[in-house]
């Protein structure tokens, strides 16, 4: 796990970095893995290991314009490596399950964006050939990683039947963590933050992709009985003319993600704005 991701971190609160810990000797690392699997073991986060720094960073433009500057959140190495842990063991797992939808880039081991482009191209290529009249609808998810409630995590674990220790983990990490912020003026007090998914933080992504899956195979199921679905099918399936076995493959294409942008598509508006105001619901539902 040390040797993944970035080894020049920002050192949190505890002033820990990366690269410093991964170059300790096997006794001194010793300690920290103790510490590590008493937090994964019994879901619990002791003294004050989750204490958080609040700063700001330029980003670009006028300096005095204080939408020109982002929030970043310092946090301890020990508060983050029994997530870490947790991310680097169940992505390759729920990629091995196909928990994630084949339509979704994110979080697919070896899928890239382009890989999406491909397919939409595809899909283009037979409304073409088939003269088929095709509606689309692109959907920009406003419950990203920072507006998700946990529940919808949790929600999905319990969906897909992983072990409650994973919620009990993640809830843990979440309770009543204490940000203090860096202003001009020195530090201020602590702020209490409670069940909240901070983004950047290193299950933002499979916690946001396992939530909105419940939405993709929601919605899947809503077209599987729904005659204004898109299905593409070959020309000689149509005409009862099949020869081969590949002849008879029939697709679904409901939905296409890439992380928190989607499209929708239907053959019929009355069918694509059903689509739409159900995946409107649903992110609702599980917004923060």
């Amino acid at each position: 796990m040390l040797r993944q991701g970035n080894h020049r971190l920002v050192p949190g609160p505890d002033e820990w970095e990366k690269w410093c810990i991964k170059g300790l000797s096997d006794s001194a690392l010793s300690l920290i893995l103790d510490l590590h699997n008493y937090k994964v073991m019994n879901s619990k986060f002791p003294g004050d290991i989750k204490d958080m720094w609040l700063t700001y960073m330029h980003k670009r433009g006028i300096r005095t314009d204080l939408s020109n500057y982002c929030g970043l959140v310092l946090s301890n190495f020990l508060a983050n490596s029994p997530m870490m842990w947790l991310n680097y063991k169940l992505v390759p797992y729920v990629a091995k399950l196909n928990v994630i939808p084949e339509t979704q880039v994110a979080m697919q081991q070896g899928v890239q964006t382009c890989d999406v482009m491909s397919y939409l191209v595809s899909v283009k290529c037979y409304t073409e050939h088939h003269h088929q009249m095709v509606y689309a609808l692109q959907c920009d998810q406003m419950k990203g990683f920072d507006y998700l409630a946990p529940s919808g995590f949790y929600d999905a674990l319990k969906a897909y039947r992983f072990p409650d220790a994973i919620c009990d983990l993640d809830k843990a990490a979440q309770k009543q963590t204490k940000a203090y912020i860096h202003t001009a003026y020195g530090v201020t007090g602590p702020i209490v933050i409670d069940r909240l998914t901070k983004q950047g933080g290193p299950l933002s992504p499979i916690k946001s992709t396992l939530t909105t899956s419940l939405g993709h195979r929601y919605l899947d199921n809503l077209a599987s009985t729904d005659p204004g679905a898109l299905i593409m099918t070959m020309k000689a399936w149509k005409a009862n003319d099949v020869h081969t076995p590949n002849d008879c493959i029939q697709v679904r294409v409901t939905m296409v993600e890439a992380t928190d942008d989607s499209y929708l598509f239907a053959i019929t508006l009355t069918t694509l704005q059903k689509l739409c105001l159900e995946a409107e619901r649903f992110h609702t539902c599980m917004g923060g």
